[in-house]
């Protein structure tokens, strides 16, 4: 079963006041409103039912919550109650079918070693149920509202965003090690058939009329050299070889086309080298392709990077183990080496919401991100949705906002708070 995304979610007494109910946009949903219409509680509610995080659905009062998850292949319902009894019991049932029941209150209290192994093996098998459903990943941008302590909370937010940072390029360089794994496959594939075409095979060792009617020296010389490139040899220490062996094709193919019955023995290996040279042009060229196919993620990645911060140069340094690298000219056109950490907050807050994207590897994601617009410029702002897209066309993006950078352009995405809130 595939990974599904969010088609509705309704929740019941929050508050012990009030409804929420709304559909769902499978690309972008934006959740605007007034401070106090429980934006950043409705967007906690959903991610804590989908990671099953039994403090904060302890902490926050509802009654049920109800998500229907969708995706071309099926439906699932997940449902969570609340109840108030001797022990106060939070509820998960799937699709209607039996009900799984934890004390919230002792569930949270205890750490792992000192609950009852059936709790926690209740535990494990709502999570194992919710990882076969989604995807999830929560941006959180950290924020600490007490003024009495500035310095102390822009320490933590610092702190809090450089360990996220950190390993994600810990991650980042995984990822990257998991191409180059890839890309090294291919090219022992291309290795394989260059070989081959060392052996007898009859659709190279047959005059192929249309083959000869399409020679182009001038182009097939300058793909041999880029198959020498690409097969990591150095492609000017072959460049006498290459003229050589492109005035024998040449020779052959006039004789072909010219006066054939003046073939003569000599001419034979280098007519059946035509079909061979043209067939490993082509076999180059489709491993290129299939290595720019891998690769595309990260170079779409570097360019959203550039396009965002365009003073500044990115790449993946295969030197230092894939690690992202930022340069700087200097006002001589030096070049200086940026640390990551070095970074505005915005910046850093930036590569995070980018890294994060794409090491989703462009799967089906619940991307859920409350005020993606802070520290972030008004320019970055208007772009940003349209980016993480960019990043994952397969994710459902799902933020809280209060900017109109972020919500003007995606006007027919926007869900206002309060007209999806009912009050009895």
């Amino acid at each position: 079963m595939g990974k599904q995304l969010i088609k509705s979610v309704t929740i019941s007494k929050l508050w012990g006041i009030k409804d929420i109910k709304t559909e769902f946009n499978a690309d972008v949903d934006i959740f605007i409103g007034a401070n106090g219409t429980s934006k950043t509680t409705f967007l906690n509610l959903i991610e804590s039912v989908l990671l099953a995080d039994f403090q904060t659905l302890g902490n926050i009062e509802f009654e049920s919550i109800i998500i229907q998850l969708q995706n071309n292949e099926s439906q699932n319902k997940i449902c969570v109650q609340k109840k108030h009894n001797e022990y106060s019991i939070i509820s998960y049932s799937f699709n209607n079918k039996e009900s799984l029941e934890l004390p919230y209150s002792e569930f949270a209290r205890r750490g792992v070693a000192f609950r009852p192994m059936r709790m926690n093996e209740m535990f494990q098998s709502i999570k194992d149920k919710l990882s076969e459903y989604v995807n999830i990943s929560w941006l959180s941008v950290h924020r600490d509202n007490n003024q009495d302590d500035f310095e102390r909370s822009r320490e933590r937010n610092r702190n809090y965003i450089d360990e996220r940072l950190d390993d994600l390029m810990r991650k980042l360089t995984v990822y990257q090690l998991q191409l180059e794994s890839e890309a090294s496959k291919i090219a022992d594939k291309f290795k394989e058939e260059v070989f081959s075409l060392m052996l007898y095979n009859k659709d190279y060792d047959k005059v192929d009329v249309e083959n000869l009617e399409q020679f182009n020296p001038t182009e097939i010389k300058e793909d041999l050299s880029k198959t020498f490139t690409s097969l990591g040899v150095n492609a000017k220490a072959k460049t006498d070889m290459i003229q050589l062996h492109m005035r024998k094709l040449e020779e052959v193919v006039g004789i072909i086309k010219n006066k054939p019955t003046s073939l003569k023995l000599d001419n034979v290996f280098p007519l059946s080298l035509v079909n061979r040279t043209i067939s490993l042009i082509r076999i180059s060229k489709e491993n290129e392709e299939r290595k720019q196919c891998i690769f595309k993620p990260i170079i779409v990645y570097l360019e959203y990077l550039k396009n965002f911060m365009p003073h500044k140069e990115f790449k993946l340094d295969k030197e230092s183990s894939g690690q992202l690298e930022i340069h700087l000219k200097d006002k001589k056109n030096n070049d200086i080496k940026l640390p990551l950490f070095s970074l505005s907050s915005g910046e850093k807050q930036l590569i995070i919401l980018f890294t994060e994207t794409l090491l989703q590897k462009n799967e089906p994601f619940l991307f859920i991100a409350d005020e993606p617009e802070l520290s972030l410029h008004i320019e970055w702002q208007r772009k940003i949705i349209e980016t993480l897209r960019g990043l994952n066309s397969n994710a459902q993006i799902i933020v809280a906002t209060h900017s109109p950078e972020i919500a003007g352009r995606w006007k027919q995405n926007v869900i206002n708070m309060e007209k999806i809130i009912y009050y009895e």
